[in-house]
């Protein structure tokens, strides 16, 4: 039982009246990674404990962890906000990751900060092996378990649930201060001095590798500030341009010389740029069908659908090939006609 340590139990006066008062506190690891031998590896360990003490009126614990396992959190956390007992905790080192959202079950106004402690946050991790049906639904499990989080997080602070998915994203470190500023602890507590975590090897190596994880994957957003901004940012372009003026399209269509077109593009609610850009468009069509020796206007009446555009185009094309064909034809007939009419008159000269 090397995360969970009982530090005293004992009846403590209070006013005219006497309480008993357990004393425990979590230090390192939360629960165990050994799912062989199932050795103090869940919360059981944590409420038969507390059962064991028999009717207590309060519960005063302190923290002093990394994290562990989030299933055994979420079990112990419930337990306490569940107890009859008044809960108070005090965060004397760290309070990261699963530890962070034990501490939520603290009684309101209850969950104090000691100087130079802090309060971790981020998405639960794992680790899979599995085809791709299974990292779905491994992702999808994640999600769920983020949400159940962010619901204790909720509870106390007040936060709207985006803005506590940010700070999970962003892999959020928090000072005493910020933990209570942001209303995830009550208050911080000038009495008591932080203590170092004395974690095994191997949970360092892990902390660390979290911590390579947040740099690798921050790249710049690295507080909640900067997803904010970002999801403003998103924002803005979802909502796209705006509309250019009436006025202004109308005098853009009249100086291009097509007038007639204003009412479209006033009506499809275009930005000014896109204006200018289909008016240099239809002067570049107009220059086409000038060299062509071809009428523009039917096609400048179809300018916001190109395939229109197009047949309307080769329509025009194939007819005028098709009467400069016939032209020609008729004037080879005539000179034929005329060669054979000096043919025959030479030979009725002959004769005569």
């Amino acid at each position: 039982m090397n995360w969970l340590k009982v530090l005293n139990v004992a009846t403590e006066r209070e006013g005219e009246e006497d309480k008993r008062v357990a004393k425990m506190r979590i230090e390192g690891v939360v629960g165990s990674y050994n799912w062989l031998t199932n050795t103090d590896s869940t919360a059981t360990t944590f409420i038969r404990t507390v059962d064991a003490m028999g009717d207590v009126e309060e519960i005063d614990l302190e923290i002093n962890s990394p994290g562990g396992v989030v299933t055994d959190g979420v079990a112990i956390t419930n337990y306490l906000r569940n107890h009859s007992a008044s809960v108070k905790v005090t965060v004397i080192g760290e309070a990261s990751s699963i530890a962070s959202v034990i501490a939520q079950a603290a009684d309101p106004g209850r969950l104090h900060m000691a100087l130079g402690t802090t309060m971790f946050v981020h998405d639960p991790l794992t680790a899979a092996v599995g085809d791709a049906d299974d990292f779905r639904h491994m992702a999808d499990r994640l999600d769920k378990i983020r949400d159940s989080i962010v619901d204790i997080y909720q509870a106390r602070s007040g936060m709207d649930r985006e803005d506590i998915i940010d700070l999970m994203k962003a892999d959020t470190t928090m000072t005493a201060e910020e933990a209570v500023t942001w209303g995830f602890a009550d208050s911080t507590d000038e009495h008591l001095q932080a203590v170092a975590c004395t974690e095994d090897l191997e949970k360092v190596l892990e902390r660390a590798q979290m911590q390579t994880r947040k740099a690798l994957r921050s790249s710049g957003e690295s507080n909640a500030s900067e997803v904010a901004k970002l999801r403003r940012q998103i924002d803005e372009l979802k909502r796209g341009p705006e509309p250019a003026a009436a006025e202004a399209v109308i005098a853009a269509c009249a100086e291009a010389d097509i007038p007639a077109l204003a009412v479209d593009f006033v009506k499809a609610k275009l930005p000014m740029s896109e204006v200018q850009s289909r008016i240099e468009m239809i002067g570049k069509v107009r220059d086409v069908f000038a060299a062509a020796e071809l009428d523009p206007g039917p096609i400048l009446s179809h300018i916001d659908d190109p395939v229109e555009m197009l047949r309307i185009a080769v329509t025009n094309a194939k007819a005028a090939n098709e009467q400069h064909i016939d032209n020609s034809l008729n004037q080879n007939s005539e000179s034929h006609q005329a060669g054979w009419d000096k043919a025959f008159s030479n030979v009725r000269g002959d004769q005569a």
